[in-house]
């Protein structure tokens, strides 16, 4: 049986991914201090929440950590050593409407320029189908 390595040949360093998601847990060792909040979370602004109360992009479901760890975990992310950028869209039962989603990506579209930095949006998204 012939055995086979990903040896990729870059890591990422120096692109900012979006993970437009649940949030990330920031001190996941996976993610060696390479996770950081963008600045904006979409469901605190939903939802109207101050002060304390607001998440900041932190994970309260799990799954977009999940996701986060896919793009740019230390052990199996594809790019190792991009920044991942925390933009919650959904909440801590991985719901919200789709004008939360809308009001993140609005967000990149308008801030990510500034930050000079080449940039991707991950979204790992699932919905309804509405007629």
């Amino acid at each position: 049986t012939p055995n086979y390595f990903y040896q990729p040949i870059a890591t990422g360093a120096g692109v900012d991914v979006y993970i437009v998601d649940t949030g990330i847990n920031y001190n996941h060792e996976e993610f060696e201090n390479r996770a950081i909040y963008a600045g904006y979370d979409a469901v605190d602004a939903y939802m109207g929440l101050v002060g304390s109360d607001r998440m900041q992009g932190l994970d309260c479901d799990g799954h977009g950590t999940h996701v986060a760890s896919l793009c740019g975990g230390k052990t199996f992310g594809s790019a190792k050593g991009v920044n991942l950028l925390s933009l919650r869209a959904l909440d801590c039962t991985g719901g919200a409407p789709y004008s939360v989603v809308l009001d993140a990506l609005d967000y990149i579209a308008r801030t990510a320029p500034q930050r000079g930095r080449k940039a991707i949006v991950s979204m790992s998204l699932g919905g309804g189908y509405f007629q």
